[in-house]
């Protein structure tokens, strides 16, 4: 009895390891299949390359910084001659990033002998704009209460004022505006849409298209270095079969149907005015039709296709190990179009990275790295035999930099402006100065130059926190015709003033 419990529990044990196996054979077979190491390498490439040491700074600005910029002198020497450009204007402002709003605070700036100053905030829910000397307030948009404030202002049409908008116009208006606050449902449901249906499209041209892998060697920084080459290839009846999927998918997709029936009234309120209202009870009903209209199209192209179309191949080099994308190619009938080097580190890491789009090739090399110094220089050649170079040196130790921007040709041109000035970074936040500029031209043997004394500074804050926003600020409904030629008058003589 005892030995045919054991025999049981046995049997069970080795039920369950074998079921275990079988799981960890499929994931490594799913994970490490030319289509998923395909997609990874992909997916990795644009997630590594916002990680390099030069790119993350700005990344991270971006997503939560600010830039603070002035700008109080620009003198031009030319020979012994000096102009003022600025003639006793200046600039200065900051910018605020976070996700999804903007704001520009502590804007302080004389026009034209014009002073300006205040603030500007964008967001996905409000605009507003601060400005004392000539809005002399703060006026601004509330999204949602937007289609309410316009029926209320001059800007009506029974609102008897000079700035009246045209009555149709200003109904299209409306219907658009008050679904306005289906906007940011409907952003969250189309993102989610987007997704599924970038999934099976994705899956729709994998499927239909070859996927092969092999271990080979290919040039990756002028070497020859081994990698894992998957190939990607789409020949005409492939692409036939891909058009055809699409087509009947996007015909027949239940999430995209799903979305347009669920937001129909939107829609109709976008678009209602290009289509015939009467004969349509619902926006989806339009769709579908447009899909009826186009099915001989499709057909005609398909077989177009299939006849004509070149092979294309797309090349994706990795690690033998790894997603990490070294090298992209992509090749019609085995010319290439598309070439991308990342270097044998990857994007993130490697100091050269080139990239050709048929006769356009951009070059990027990295020279030096380190705490003494960052040089790097960027070069882009045209297939017109224009070069367009930008070189940046940076000496961390004397905390300053020089960067150079040439334009030249085969014909005797070159256009170069030298960039010099005081850089220096602590607790992630950079501060740079921009103190000199030389510009120096050379066109069939005769040379030129001319050096601008500069007085600017730049601020970059990979961190900071943004002000609190104005709640309170005047709208549409509050604009009256006096204010509008007010501001008018202003802006007239600000325009005076720089002519």
């Amino acid at each position: 009895m005892e030995e045919k419990k054991l025999n049981k529990k046995l049997l069970i044990v080795g039920i369950a390891l074998l079921v275990l196996l079988a799981a960890l054979i499929t994931a490594v077979v799913i994970f490490t299949s030319p289509k998923a190491v395909a997609l990874r390498s992909i997916k990795n490439f644009t997630e590594d390359i916002v990680k390099r040491d030069e790119v993350k700074p700005i990344y991270k600005t971006l997503k939560g910084g600010s830039v603070e910029v002035s700008l109080d002198k620009l003198i031009e020497k030319d020979g012994e001659d000096e102009d003022d450009l600025l003639d006793g204007d200046y600039y200065a402002g900051k910018i605020y990033f976070g996700k999804n709003k903007l704001m520009i605070d502590n804007f302080d700036s004389k026009i034209g002998g014009t002073k300006l100053e205040g603030q500007l905030y964008i967001s996905d829910d409000e605009i507003y704009i601060t400005e004392e000397n000539i809005l002399d307030g703060t006026y601004g948009i509330k999204f949602k209460d937007l289609a309410k404030d316009l029926k209320d202002s001059i800007f009506a049409p029974d609102s008897g004022s000079d700035y009246e908008i045209p009555e149709d116009v200003f109904d299209s208006i409306i219907n658009a505006l008050e679904s306005i606050d289906e906007i940011s449902k409907v952003e969250k449901d189309a993102s989610k849409t987007i997704k599924k249906v970038y999934k099976n499209v994705i899956d729709i041209v994998l499927k239909n298209a070859d996927i092969s892998s092999e271990k080979t060697s290919v040039r990756i920084n002028g070497e020859k270095t081994k990698v894992r080459c998957i190939t990607i290839s789409i020949d005409g009846k492939a692409l036939s079969n891909i058009v055809m999927d699409l087509y009947d998918y996007l015909r027949d997709s239940k999430e995209i149907s799903k979305f347009l029936d669920e937001y129909n009234d939107l829609f109709v309120a976008m678009f209602g005015g290009f289509y015939d209202t009467d004969k349509y009870d619902t926006f989806k009903e339009v769709y579908d039709e447009f899909f009826e209209n186009y099915e001989d199209f499709i057909d005609n192209l398909c077989d177009e296709i299939e006849d004509e179309f070149e092979t294309l191949d797309i090349m994706i080099s990795t690690p033998k190990r790894s997603s990490k994308l070294l090298k992209l190619e992509v090749e019609m009938d085995g010319e290439s179009i598309l070439s991308l080097d990342c270097g044998k580190k990857g994007i993130k890491k490697t100091d050269s990275i080139t990239l050709e789009i048929a006769d356009t090739k951009i070059t990027y090399n990295v020279t030096a790295n380190n705490r003494k110094a960052f040089n790097a220089k960027l070069v882009l050649k045209t297939p017109y035999d224009d070069k367009y170079t930008l070189e940046v040196e940076i000496d961390k130790k004397a905390d300053t930099y020089k960067a150079t921007y040439t334009e030249s040709d085969d014909d005797d041109y070159s256009d170069k402006y030298i960039i010099k000035g005081k850089i220096s970074t602590k607790f992630k936040k950079t501060t740079m100065t921009v103190d000199k500029v030389t510009n120096k031209y050379s066109f069939y043997g005769d040379d030129y130059e001319c050096t601008y004394d500069v007085k600017s500074t730049i601020v970059i804050d990979q961190k900071d926190k943004m002000p609190k926003r104005e709640k309170n600020y005047s709208t549409l409904s509050d604009i009256t015709e006096t204010d509008i030629e007010k501001w008018i008058k202003k802006l007239e003589k600000l325009d005076d003033a720089d002519n």
